[in-house]
């Protein structure tokens, strides 16, 4: 009975540590780009900001603090800040649009170009 305590102990002192252990939420801005981290490796386009305008280019690696992310999703609304953009340029590595991307106040937008 005193092993099986101990091991009990051990066990939820294990299950405690790993649900506290989780990779770091990142969010940052590059070139007027904001994105938000949904590993270690990969990061989200969440919104652009309002300053941008002309042609959007998505690039397909971003580096954020010495640390290259691919970018691998849109998230909905994410030109929901800017009216001014007339085209997006998305990469092949984007394999994730989560809702819809283009339709919130972008007025301007002509053309949506996707990488092969």
């Amino acid at each position: 009975m005193r092993k099986f305590k101990k091991c009990l102990g051990i066990v939820m002192i294990a299950l405690l540590f790993s649900a506290v252990v989780r990779a770091e939420d990142v969010r940052f801005d590059v070139d007027g780009i904001n994105y938000y981290s949904l590993d270690s490796t990969s990061v989200c386009v969440w919104y652009v900001n309002d300053k941008y305008s002309g042609d959007l280019i998505i690039p397909e690696i971003v580096t954020y603090n010495d640390k290259e992310y691919e970018v691998t999703a849109l998230q909905e609304g994410m030109l929901s800040k800017t009216s001014l953009i007339k085209s997006i340029r998305i990469p092949k590595s984007v394999t994730a649009i989560y809702g819809n991307i283009m339709m919130y106040f972008n007025t301007e937008l002509r053309q949506i170009i996707v990488d092969d």
